[in-house]
């Protein structure tokens, strides 16, 4: 009797234990099901995203590109009066690799800047899907081909001109090169996800217009990759996801290795199995406490993909707002100017170029703080060091932020002798200019922003304030991290303070914000003192 029920007792125990296994099993099959779906919805989410961002930009360019080109257009090639037009246009921007062109209604060029060869003056243009976009009659992204304005792949906007009557008479074509360097191509190129996971777009005949992965540039994309419905899929060993940009016929693809893509996921599987198999051995208390570690991780994982994705959207929400206004204004401010040209006089003229000439400060600025960003992360923010009278410096960079600045008042409480310190000029004044800049924001316009030059015992110590509402304690504690806008009203990327405080930090410095006497903000950085006589190295 007693043996009888020790073995009920056993088999009862094995048959708990063996529920309680496959109660784990289940679980952990269930819990790596869930966390695939979710892997593979924020990763969908993050394609879909980014695919509308670009989509946002294109429509952006597309509609600014067709202010700067806006006619009347003689449309006869060699036509002076084009020429001249066109000369203009290109001299906005100095150092481009690529040039525009005017073409007829049979798609002759008639005008153009850049060209490889003067004698295609009055040749067809032959570019792919140019005879549908003279038909078409609005603004569209031709595919990528040779360029005739550069030696590089170019893709091409193309805007149509109208005669008085509103027919078509012609269009303005504008290249962009197809290159690694391009400034597309190193936004893009910050996207890459792990070893093998790539972003690449493509343009309607499937060539890469750009990518994370330089060697596909200009080339064409396999057609598997290419082809399929949008969304995210499993093909074989690789993970492929699929969005649309309708405004330039583009296509988004990402691809990443299947293994790599859910190797966190996998590694924690293959552990919990192993701690299923040692739970089938001592008990179903340890595979519970196994399958709560698994549950942790999936939610862990889940928050890091949700962050990276917010991060992503933010980034495409900040900067394409930031970009848009500046590159609105340059575009509105030289439409005003050139309708109107004729009736301005030089005071007027004067103004709208100053304006415009504004607009593009701001867009250069905007840039260079997104890509000084990501070169200071990655540790090659480049500088020359050399020994410099910081005061000098602050003195020539008052007085250029007065020139941007002219209905502003900037007062300078200069050093009364020389400091030297040991540190690159132009960091220097990139710095200044965003603390100054940053006191103009957020200062009423009849205030004055006050800049202090003293030295202590071993720094030289550069002092900017304003005169506006001031900043919360909990706002200052993040104030120079990356994305963050200490005041909500005040436009920006959230980028300059952060790239300030990483230059001041590179001069073995210090950058900080306090709340000023009597109200507004104080920012203070200090660069330690150097002599005149030091050796200079770079």
């Amino acid at each position: 009797m007693k043996r009888n029920r020790d073995r009920l007792v056993a088999a009862s125990a094995v048959i708990i234990v063996v529920a309680l296994s496959g109660l784990v099993v289940r679980t952990v099959l269930d819990a790596q099901a869930r966390g695939r779906e979710a892997l593979r919805r924020n990763q969908e989410s993050s394609i879909e995203q980014l695919a509308a961002g670009m989509d946002q930009r294109l429509e952006s360019a597309l509609g600014s590109i067709a202010g700067i080109a806006a006619g009347p257009y003689a449309l006869v090639p060699g036509d002076p009066g084009d020429q001249a037009r066109l000369d203009q246009l290109q001299a906005l921007n100095p150092e481009a690799r690529s040039g525009m062109m005017l073409v007829d209604v049979e798609g002759r060029i008639t005008a153009g800047t850049l060209l490889s060869d003067p004698s295609l003056i009055g040749t067809l243009l032959e570019r792919p899907r140019l005879r549908e976009a003279l038909g078409g009659g609005k603004p569209v992204i031709l595919p990528a081909a040779p360029g005739v304005t550069t030696e590089l792949p170019t893709i091409a906007i193309f805007v149509p001109i109208l005669d008085a009557d509103g027919a078509l008479d012609g269009g303005f074509v504008f290249e962009a090169v197809v290159a690694v360097d391009s400034d597309l191509s190193k936004e893009i190129a910050e996207l890459r996800q792990g070893r093998t996971g790539v972003f690449t777009f493509i343009d309607e005949l499937g060539t890469v217009i750009v990518s994370t992965d330089a060697t596909r540039l200009g080339e064409p994309l396999d057609a598997s990759l290419r082809d399929g419905p949008v969304g995210l899929q499993r093909t074989g060993s690789l993970v492929v996801g699929r969005a649309d940009v309708p405004s330039a016929g583009w296509r988004l693809i990402f691809t990443q290795d299947l293994e790599e893509f859910e190797a966190g996921l996998g590694r924690r599987v293959q552990s919990a199995l192993l701690l299923l198999f040692v739970v089938t051995l001592i008990g179903a208390g340890l595979a519970f406490a196994a399958v709560v570690r698994r549950l942790r991780a999936e939610r862990a994982e889940r928050a890091r993909m949700q962050e990276i994705n917010e991060t992503r959207e933010e980034f495409i929400s900040i900067v394409s707002h930031e970009l848009r206004t500046p590159v609105a204004g340059i575009a509105g401010f030289l439409d005003s100017t050139l309708d109107h040209w004729q009736l301005m006089d030089d005071e007027g003229k004067h103004h709208a170029v100053t304006r415009a000439r504004a607009n593009a400060r701001r867009l250069e600025a905007l840039t260079r703080d997104v890509l000084d960003t990501s070169a200071a992360e990655s540790g090659e923010l480049s500088y020359v060091f050399d020994v410099i009278d910081l005061s000098a410096e602050v003195d020539a960079g008052v007085e250029a932020a007065r020139d941007h600045h002219p209905g502003r008042q900037i007062t300078l409480h200069p050093c009364p002798t020389a400091a030297w310190v040991r540190g690159d000029p132009d960091r220097i004044q990139q710095v200044l200019m965003n603390l100054v800049d940053n006191a103009i924001k957020n200062s009423p316009a009849d205030r004055p922003v006050e800049v202090d030059v003293s030295v202590d015992d071993a720094n030289v110590v550069v002092a900017i304030r304003d005169h506006g509402p001031g900043i919360s304690d909990e706002e200052r504690e993040r104030l120079f991290e990356k994305w963050v806008r200490g005041r909500t009203a005040v436009q920006g990327t959230g980028l300059g303070l952060y790239v300030a405080r990483m230059i001041v930090e590179a001069h073995h410095g210090a950058l900080k914000a306090d709340e000023a006497p009597g109200g507004g903000e104080i920012f203070t950085f200090s660069v330690p003192l150097s002599v005149a006589s030091d050796s200079i190295s770079v």
